[in-house]
């Protein structure tokens, strides 16, 4: 109601005319135009929403999916129990972890499924990143598991020309290796994990989610053995 429909009013309170009398006031010329304004953005709002909702649906609940199949695993997509490992190449925590959990896994078979993902911790770390695109470099051969293992057993070596020892170590094509690490092929896998893993906490190395259970730290074989015995019996 503006300031002449106001006056308009009173002037007629004032006459103490019958309210049914009284002419009605105009409706805002804009109202309709506000009305369609609200439609249009309710409707975007909407259509967000369900985008927003197909998203988080088809994550995963083993520790934040993000559509890669190509990941290194050990272990078929049928096992009963789904292991999924946040790691960092130079961590000291998580080389200590890898034995008691393959020492764990190891009576159960094709039971367990285990994939690993990169969570390089940048400020403490500064090589991680390079380790963990060398070694998708290695797992373009196949030779992810081997790639690691040497990684892990070295993690005093992180240079680039260590990196290029390693893959001679576990029978790689050095120029193909070369040509893939020099380019930062695999960059991008780094990142995307270590993004999928902040948005389900990860905070340290190792992490991992065992069936969607959370699991922290450089767990001992006896405390693997009463997690993996909750969905192993």
């Amino acid at each position: 109601m503006d300031s002449r429909q106001v006056i308009i009013l009173l002037y007629y309170i004032s006459m103490d005319i019958p309210q049914e009398a009284q002419p009605a006031m105009p409706a805002p010329r804009h109202s309709k135009v506000w009305k369609y304004a609200f439609l249009f953005l309710l409707s975007v709002v909407v259509v967000f929403t369900f985008f927003v909702i197909l998203g988080v649906s088809s994550s995963s609940v083993e520790g934040g999916a993000f559509g890669d199949a190509n990941r290194p695993t050990i272990g078929p997509d049928t096992a009963v129990v789904k292991i999924v490992e946040y790691s960092d190449f130079q961590c000291p925590f998580c080389e200590r972890a890898i034995e008691p959990l393959r020492q764990a896994v190891a009576p159960y078979g094709n039971r367990v499924r285990l994939e690993y993902r990169h969570f390089p911790l940048y400020s403490i770390h500064p090589r991680a990143v390079a380790a963990g695109v060398a070694s998708e470099c290695a797992h373009d051969q196949k030779k992810f598991w081997e790639f690691h293992d040497v990684l892990f057993d070295n993690q005093a070596g992180m240079t680039d020309k260590d990196f290029l020892k390693y893959a001679r170590t576990v029978g790689l094509n050095v120029g193909a290796f070369w040509d893939c690490y020099t380019s930062q092929k695999h960059l991008s896998r780094v990142n995307r994990d270590f993004q999928a893993g902040s948005e389900q906490g990860v905070r340290s190395t190792p992490t991992f989610f065992v069936n969607g259970k959370r699991v922290e730290g450089a767990v001992s074989f006896e405390n693997w053995n009463a997690v993996l015995t909750q969905f192993l019996q």
